[in-house]
């Protein structure tokens, strides 16, 4: 079951609840002029996520996958949703292309330490290297 809820002008926290686990995960659409995704969750909660990101944006539009980093819960429907958005690429660090450009179905785009990602009214910027990874809004 996913929850999607607004915690600022067109940013949105999407939250999966999985039966049976102590845990939940979260990930994040930005809507814009170019959508971004940030983490994708876990193949098996693919339907559930992507009927979540559909409240907000056509899923087909999106046009930015951030992967923060290489987990089950941050980048395993990462394919899947490549699948369902042509136009969309993966951005993840350097190091993670080392794991990224091996799995992704269509090849990644790195990202440096500070870079910035305009998305339209929006823009990603990319913090240096950290462990978990990053991105703020």
């Amino acid at each position: 079951m996913a929850t999607v809820a607004e915690i600022a002008e067109d940013i949105f926290r999407i939250n999966v609840e999985i039966p049976g686990r102590a845990l939940t995960y979260s990930f994040f659409v930005v809507r814009d002029e170019r959508p971004a995704l940030i983490a994708t969750g876990f193949s098996g909660t693919f339907g559930d996520t992507v009927e979540a990101v559909r409240r907000v944006v056509d899923p087909t539009t999106l046009r930015h996958l951030v992967v923060p980093h290489l987990e089950g819960d941050e980048s395993g429907a990462l394919n899947r949703f490549l699948d369902v958005a042509p136009g969309a690429e993966a951005v993840v660090s350097p190091i993670g292309m080392i794991t990224a450009s091996d799995y992704a179905s269509r090849p990644p785009r790195p990202v440096e330490d500070g870079e910035t990602l305009e998305l339209g009214g929006h823009r990603l910027r990319f913090p240096g290297q950290c462990p978990g990874g990053g991105v703020s809004p």
